[in-house]
């Protein structure tokens, strides 16, 4: 345990471009440990559910610890996007490993954190010699593949996140053995006419707010409003909500989206299956619809 906290605090520090006395810090873990107080371990309310013939649109959603903090992650580059204070985001200083330099802490801490979660799954654990020797032999997979996409898709959805214009987007093509590595601006995604003043692409989706008051009625005027196409059919999954040649479900037009989709209370929205017809009376495609329910 000491050890996995000296050698994150070495690591941390050094990206960070803090210096430190090492055997200083040494001397200091123990008081510092001393004062803080773990936290107690509480049992998620998430619930996994096992059951597969349970749809996804039953299952109730809880947010946890990760999606939060991704969620936090999100509005920070938001903030700094809008900002023009620089020093929001401290400097960060690359740091290649190295399993042959003693003294930089790499080895101590694979060491450390691998010895952990051996012990907490009833794994032999390792000496740090051990530990080198496998490492060296892993690290050209783990330093050049593997950190090169996660490193180029991490920057591609800051650029989401920033809500970056499409020529500050890149594709990029790497072979790390020749090597070569391409970058290209990604085209725009081709459109689908459905009118003349009205297209859609494979990323776009519709999205319609309803409320638990929300009745069929509404739901097939709100396309009429929007888009001047009108509804013959919808559909959730295999059932079918309303289709306007069957005899008799005009009288569902003043019942709820609610009730006739029979969802829990705890669905906030459902995919739907959408017919159109355009005012010359043609079928049209359109993207997938999103409905929510409140």
């Amino acid at each position: 345990h000491f050890a996995f906290i000296e050698s994150t605090a070495r690591l941390l520090a050094d990206v960070h471009g803090i210096s430190y006395d090492r055997q200083l810090a040494r001397r200091s873990i123990p008081s510092i440990i001393d004062n803080v107080s773990a936290p107690v371990y509480s049992k998620s309310n998430k619930e996994i559910v096992v059951d597969e013939s349970v749809k996804k649109d039953d299952i109730k959603k809880v947010e946890t610890k990760i999606e939060k903090y991704i969620h936090d992650i999100i509005s920070f580059i938001k903030n700094l996007g809008a900002s023009e204070n620089t020093n929001l985001v401290p400097l960060m200083y690359a740091h290649t490993f190295e399993k042959d330099d003693d003294e930089n802490g790499h080895i101590d801490f694979i060491t450390a954190a691998s010895n952990l979660r051996a012990m907490v799954y009833g794994i032999e654990v390792v000496d740090r010699l051990k530990t080198k020797r496998i490492a060296g032999k892993i690290v050209p997979a783990i330093a050049t593949t593997t950190a090169a996409v996660a490193g180029l898709v991490t920057a591609e959805l800051i650029k989401i996140v920033s809500e970056a214009p499409l020529d500050g987007y890149r594709n990029a093509f790497l072979n790390l053995a020749i090597p070569l590595v391409i970058l290209s601006e990604p085209g725009t995604a081709s459109k689908t006419s459905i009118t003349n003043d009205l297209s859609y692409t494979s990323w776009d989706r519709w999205d319609i707010k309803g409320s638990e008051s929300f009745t069929l009625s509404q739901f097939i005027q709100w396309f009429k409003d929007q888009y001047k196409l009108t509804a013959t059919a919808v559909m959730h999954g295999v059932k079918i909500i309303y289709m306007s040649v069957m005899p008799g479900h005009a009288k569902k037009m003043n019942q709820t989206m609610r009730k006739l989709l029979r969802t829990p209370k705890t669905v906030e929205s459902v995919e739907l299956t959408v017919s159109f017809e355009d005012k010359y009376g043609e079928s049209v495609t359109t993207p997938p619809i999103r409905y929510y329910l409140c």
